[in-house]
């Protein structure tokens, strides 16, 4: 939690315009949440952005993205969503220019491998695939939702944003093989620290102005 607090801050104080956070789920949402109203980086993320979060059940999705474009025009350092992966919010919307000039993934967004249906799915899979092929389905899964997060940004040719993948799983070569192509060729492992990923994005975004 004071890694990903950390995280936020140092992007929101160089990253222009709206920045989308997705998140795990809903319960991971509020912990978050939580952790930085408690630890007061809310305020300080709060003195640059305008900070909203999805809420659980989709219901106002139409009017929280308003609000959020409202403040991205109205406020000079722009604006934080905290959302969620699989909600409203990354699948059904788009965040095309100034609405994204920064997407962050948290985790991996995993479904639930309890439940009856997936088991069974995943069962049958093995058996008329062979062993591994209810691993591979239940990964591409993950990875179809990561990829439709990804793609709610950049929705045109002159478009452009950073994209923060936020787990070191995202490190490995079988994870990247299953980002889309336009990602996985410019991908940087940040293995240099929190500094540094502010510096290059920092540079990223003064080539575009």
């Amino acid at each position: 939690m004071k890694e990903l607090s950390m995280v936020l801050q140092n992007l929101c104080g160089v990253l222009p315009a709206g920045v989308v956070c997705f998140l795990p789920s809903y319960a991971y949402l509020d912990t978050v949440y939580g952790h930085l109203e408690q630890s007061g980086a809310l305020q300080r993320i709060g003195q640059r952005k305008r900070i909203f979060r999805e809420t659980a059940g989709g219901a106002g999705v139409e009017q929280l993205l308003q609000q959020y474009a409202n403040a991205i025009d109205q406020t000079a350092g722009g604006a934080l969503l905290l959302s969620v992966v699989g909600g409203k919010l990354s699948e059904g919307l788009n965040f095309a220019d100034q609405l994204g000039r920064g997407v962050i993934v948290v985790g991996l967004p995993y479904p639930n491998r309890t439940s009856p249906e997936l088991k069974e799915r995943m069962r049958h899979l093995d058996e008329t695939l062979g062993n591994g092929a209810g691993n591979e389905y239940y990964e591409n899964l993950c990875m179809k939702a990561v990829n439709q997060c990804i793609g709610r940004s950049v929705r045109h040719i002159r478009d452009y944003a950073c994209v923060y993948l936020l787990d070191e799983r995202y490190g490995s070569e079988r994870i990247q093989q299953k980002l889309p192509a336009w990602i996985a060729r410019h991908i940087h492992v940040a293995s240099e620290g929190f500094g540094a990923v502010q510096a290059r994005t920092a540079r990223f975004f003064k080539a575009k102005s």
